[in-house]
C-alpha cells in the first residue's frame, strides 16, 4: 500500500506542481486584474469564459474519458492499437471544434447581446471561438503525455502555456489596456506555444490511422458523458449567468473572484484526478481486488488534504482580499461554500471509479442531471434575496447531493470498502471551522489570532474524533522516512 501511495503521491505532486503554477500565474496577475476592472467588468471576463466551457463540452464529444478507457483495453505490447485509439479521438475532436468555432463566429453579436447586454461585445465571442481548436489540441496533447505517464513533459507543457500568458496579460492590461480581450488573448499565445511543444512529444504516439468500430465503441462511452458534462456545467458555470439575469454583473464579478481563490481547490483535485485516472485503471488490469483497496484509501486521504486546504483558504480569504483585490470586499463570504462544495466534487470524482470501472456511464447523467436541477431551482429560489452566497449554497448543496448519488450508486455496481463514517465526520468538523471565515472580525491582528486558534483546533479535532487515525499518521512518517533514505 506504501508504495502505491507514494507513487500516486509523486503523480500527483508533478501534476499539482503543473496546476498550482497556473495558479501562481494567476496571483500574479491578480492584483493587476482586481485594479484594472471594475466588478462589472470582470463579471463580462466570466461570462465570456464560462460559455467558451458550454462550447467545449460539444468539442470533447466525451470521447477524452472514452480515449483513455479504450487506451487501456490494450496492453504496452499493443502499441499500434493504443495510436489508432489515440488518432481517431483527434480527427473526430479536431473537425468538432472548427465546426463549432464557425457557429460561435456567426452567433457572436446576438450572444454577446444576450450575454453581456452590448452586441458589441461579439469580438469577446471570437476570440474565444479561435480558442476552441487550440484548447482542445492542448488538453490532447497533454492527455497522451499522461497517458504515457510523462509527467515532467506535463509539467513543462504547463510551465510554457502559464508563463506566456501570463507575461503577454500583463503587457496587455498595463501597456495595451486591452481589458477582456487581453485575457482572451493570452490564453491563445500561450496555448499556441505549449501545443507546438506537445506535438513535438506526442507525435510517435498518434497516427495509427482512423478505426471506426474504436470510434464506435469510443462513442457508446463517451456520449452519455456529454449531458452528464452538460449537467455538471450547469452545476459549476450556470450560477454565473442566474446571477447575471436576477441580481448583476456586481455580483457575478464578486462571485467570479471568489471562485478565483476557490479555485485551489479544483487545482488540487484536478492534479490528483490527471494522476488517478490512469493509475487506477493500470491497477484494475493488474489486481482488481487490491484496486478497490488502494481506491478505498485514496478516497479518505484526499479527504483530509481537501479539508485542511478548505479550512485554511476559507479562514484566511477575507485578509487574502484586503491584500490583493480590495475593490472586491464581500468576495470573501462565499469562498468558505464554494471551497466545501468543489472539494466534495473532488472527492465525488473518485467515489464514481466504481461506475467508471463497470461501464455503467449512463447513470452518471441521471445523476448529475438531478444535481444540476437542484442546483438550478435553489439559485431561483435564494439568489434574489442573498445574491452570490445564494449562488455558493447552492452550488454547494448541489455538489453534496451529487457525492451521494454517486458514491451509493458505485457502491451498487462495485463495491469498495470506503470509510464513510469518517468521511461525514470530516464534514461536519470542517463545515464548523469554515463557519468562521465568514464573519467579519476587526481589527486584523485579532482576526489572524483567532483564526490560527480555530484552525489548530480543526486538527485536534480530526484526531480526537478518529477522522485521522494512528495508522494514517504511522502511515505519513514511512513515507516520509523512505523519501529521505539514500536512492
Amino acid at each position: 500500500m506504501t508504495s502505491h501511495m507514494l507513487r500516486l503521491g509523486r503523480q500527483t505532486l508533478v501534476y499539482g506542481m503543473s496546476t498550482v503554477s497556473v495558479q501562481l500565474f494567476g496571483l500574479i496577475t491578480l492584483p493587476v486584474v482586481a485594479r484594472v476592472f471594475t466588478t462589472s467588468e470582470y463579471g463580462v471576463l466570466e461570462l465570456v469564459t464560462s460559455a467558451a466551457t458550454v462550447v467545449g463540452v460539444f468539442v470533447d464529444l466525451g470521447l477524452a474519458s472514452a480515449s483513455q478507457r479504450s487506451f487501456y483495453d490494450y496492453s504496452d505490447a499493443q502499441p499500434e492499437q493504443r495510436r489508432r485509439v489515440l488518432s481517431t479521438t483527434a480527427v473526430v475532436c479536431l473537425a468538432s471544434a472548427f465546426i463549432l468555432a464557425g457557429v460561435l463566429v456567426v452567433v457572436r453579436r446576438p450572444l454577446a447581446g444576450y450575454l453581456f447586454h452590448a452586441p458589441g461585445r461579439g469580438n469577446l465571442i471570437l476570440i474565444a471561438a479561435l480558442s476552441l481548436p487550440l484548447g482542445w489540441l492542448l488538453n490532447f496533447t497533454r492527455e497522451v503525455m499522461r497517458l504515457h505517464f510523462r509527467v515532467w513533459q506535463y509539467l513543462a507543457s504547463s510551465l510554457v502555456a502559464g508563463l506566456l500568458a501570463t507575461a503577454f496579460v500583463l503587457v496587455a492590461l498595463l501597456a495595451l489596456h486591452m481589458k477582456a480581450a487581453g485575457v482572451l488573448w493570452s490564453v491563445i499565445v500561450g496555448g499556441g506555444v505549449a501545443v507546438a511543444y506537445g506535438i513535438t512529444v506526442v507525435r510517435h504516439d498518434v497516427g495509427g490511422g482512423f478505426s471506426v468500430p474504436e470510434l464506435r465503441k469510443m462513442l457508446a462511452y463517451g456520449l452519455p458523458l456529454v449531458p452528464t458534462a452538460l449537467a455538471l456545467w450547469a452545476l459549476a458555470l450556470i450560477d454565473r449567468l442566474m446571477l447575471s439575469r436576477l441580481s448583476n454583473l456586481s455580483q457575478v464579478g464578486e462571485y467570479a473572484m471568489a471562485n478565483r481563490l476557490a479555485l485551489i481547490l479544483t487545482l488540487g483535485g484536478t492534479a490528483f484526478a490527471t494522476a488517478f485516472a490512469p493509475f487506477m485503471l493500470s491497477l484494475y488490469a493488474e489486481d482488481p481486488e487490491h484496486e478497490k483497496v488502494v481506491r478505498a484509501r485514496a478516497l479518505t486521504a484526499m479527504g483530509l488534504a481537501f479539508a485542511v486546504v478548505t479550512v485554511l483558504v476559507a479562514l484566511f480569504a477575507r485578509e487574502f482580499f484586503q491584500v490583493l483585490a480590495p475593490k472586491f470586499d464581500t468576495a470573501y463570504e462565499a469562498v468558505g461554500l464554494l471551497c466545501f462544495g468543489l472539494a466534495t466534487y473532488g472527492l465525488s470524482n473518485i467515489a464514481l471509479g466504481g461506475i467508471s470501472l463497470a461501464r455503467r456511464t449512463a447513470s452518471l447523467l441521471i445523476y448529475s442531471g438531478i444535481a444540476a436541477a437542484a442546483n438550478i431551482g435553489l439559485n431561483f429560489l435564494v439568489i434574489p434575496a442573498w445574491g452570490m452566497l445564494g449562488a455558493a449554497v447552492a452550488t454547494a448543496a448541489a455538489y453534496m447531493l451529487l457525492f451521494g448519488l454517486y458514491y451509493f450508486t458505485a457502491q451498487r455496481v462495485y463495491r469498495t470498502p470506503y470509510q464513510l463514517g469518517r468521511l461525514v465526520r470530516l464534514a461536519a468538523i470542517t463545515a464548523a471551522a469554515v463557519s468562521v471565515g465568514a464573519i467579519p472580525i476587526e481589527p486584523v491582528a485579532l482576526a489572524l489570532v483567532l483564526k490560527v486558534a480555530v484552525f489548530g483546533l480543526f486538527l485536534l479535532s480530526l484526531r480526537l474524533t478518529g477522522v485521522l487515525e494512528g495508522d494514517d499518521l504511522l502511515a505519513l512518517r514511512t513515507i516520509v522516512r523512505t523519501r529521505r533514505l539514500p536512492a
